[in-house]
């Protein structure tokens, strides 16, 4: 082999190794991690509305796990609405940004003065999801998504 065609397969597999490692390193962006939401974001206006209580730090929360034994299988989802503590399970595909949550156990807490319900509503709803720099958004109907911060 020739020092040009050398240079050339060295390119190729530095191209080819990165591009494993790009799509290793997306597979990886959300488990593990731990969101707090924003608010919710309506698409037309691009108003953001919080949900009740505001300004609660433990409140409205996801961590996303995985699954040690099989990562092709659903994985679990868990975290805090209003007042409760909530868990369920999420599937993912990353090529094209599909997601379905299905939040199906809460803690029994009675819940004053929270959108707890319309939060486990729009989060069993949820269709797409995008991540930019450190925030998550999980759309759903007509492009209005939650709009999470990276913990």
């Amino acid at each position: 082999m020739n020092f040009t065609n050398s240079i050339k397969l060295a390119a190729v597999l530095l191209m080819v190794a990165g591009g494993f490692y790009s799509c290793a390193k997306k597979e990886d962006s959300l488990k593990g991690s731990k969101w707090k939401l924003t608010g919710i974001v309506d698409a037309e206006t691009g108003v953001l509305t919080e949900l009740e209580p505001k300004g609660c730090t433990g409140c409205f929360t996801l961590v996303f796990d995985f699954d040690h034994f099989n990562r092709s299988a659903p994985v679990d989802v868990s975290g805090r609405g209003g007042c409760n503590i909530l868990s369920g399970r999420y599937e993912i595909d990353y090529t094209t940004n599909y997601i379905n949550i299905s939040i199906w156990t809460a803690t029994l807490a009675l819940c004053q003065h929270t959108d707890e319900g319309l939060y486990l509503e729009l989060l069993n709803s949820v269709y797409y999801f995008s991540i930019q720099e450190n925030r998550l958004m999980l759309y759903f109907e007509d492009h209005n998504y939650l709009l999470f911060e990276l913990l």
